[in-house]
């Protein structure tokens, strides 16, 4: 590797640190990242990459107040970076922190107006604190209306308004529409297996049980014979919850209930926060789906 080599003729380089301990991130090493990210933030005190990626490990450290003072360094550095600000809101979202989500928000509509994340997240805010469900869906309508139908994911942010809108016309229970932005996402942007289970459930509860059954069985399909080991722990976690999302559509509750708190027990908290609480969130939303609310609300009490 590049930073290997670099490192060996200048064994204090900082940049082939920073590569050094970005590499160990990914791998979700943060015991071997430490020493790197943190010599990097003191030896580049002005590089916006180095704050950016040692406050991106504290997240997931749960050491959330020291994310977000790293975060704002590294927005501060590249103010016009709305990839930076996007972190801050995400930050400031699990901190339950409203003021400083909505402060970094118009930091980064002011920086590109045109921005689809951050007018995203705007709305957001009064759906997660209010309970403004038509607010987003309004917004969400006129960001879909600005992806072009045959170029769909040449952005990752189209990825997300439409999956958001599904979501969210689900949630009205508007569920043939939820089933048909779902369709016109392709297939290559979800794991094994997910886009069919979200399908499935759209049709299921649209009362198209022939329809849901057929969505549910392809979900099934596409996670036969995937290999774990081309994937993270994260994303193999995740299949186990959308299969149990589709046993549970076909009616087999009981083995997709056990399938999914044995998934949730396989990230803990103390190894990775933001994928303890997704994977949480996503167990949750299992669990009310099929009519568990208690269990639910007791998981992410």
């Amino acid at each position: 590797l590049a930073y290997e080599q670099a490192l060996i003729l200048q064994p204090a380089l900082p940049e082939g640190m920073l590569a050094r301990g970005v590499l160990h991130y990914y791998l979700r090493d943060f015991e071997a990242a430490e020493p790197d990210l943190t010599t990097s933030v003191s030896l580049l005190p002005n590089n916006s990459q180095a704050y950016l990626w040692l406050g991106s490990m504290r997240r997931r450290q749960g050491r959330w107040q020291e994310a977000a003072a790293l975060l704002e360094r590294a927005a501060s550095i590249e103010p016009d970076s709305t990839d930076y600000l996007w972190s801050l809101c995400q930050t400031y979202n699990a901190l339950r922190n409203r003021e400083a989500q909505e402060r970094a928000i118009r930091r980064a509509r002011a920086a590109n107006p045109d921005d689809m994340a951050s007018a995203m997240w705007q709305a957001w805010l009064p759906m997660q604190y209010d309970g403004d469900l038509e607010g987003l869906v309004l917004t969400l309508e006129q960001l879909r209306a600005r992806i072009s139908v045959d170029r769909i994911g040449q952005q990752p942010i189209d990825i997300s308004v439409l999956s958001n809108l599904a979501w969210a016309y689900h949630s009205q229970g508007r569920f043939q529409e939820a089933a048909a932005v779902l369709e016109s996402i392709p297939v290559a942007f979800f794991e094994p297996g997910n886009r069919e289970a979200d399908i499935g459930w759209a049709y299921r509860d649209a009362g198209d049980l022939q329809a849901a059954r057929e969505w549910f069985e392809s979900a099934l399909m596409k996670l036969e014979g995937v290999d774990a080991d081309r994937f993270s722990i994260d994303s193999v976690t995740r299949m186990v919850l959308i299969r149990a999302f589709a046993l549970a559509g076909l009616g087999h509750s009981d083995e997709a209930v056990k399938l999914a708190r044995e998934a949730h027990m396989q990230i803990p908290r103390s190894k990775d926060e933001i994928a303890w609480w997704i994977n949480s969130m996503m167990t949750a939303s299992f669990l009310a789906q099929i009519g568990d609310n208690e269990g639910a609300i007791k998981l992410i009490g």
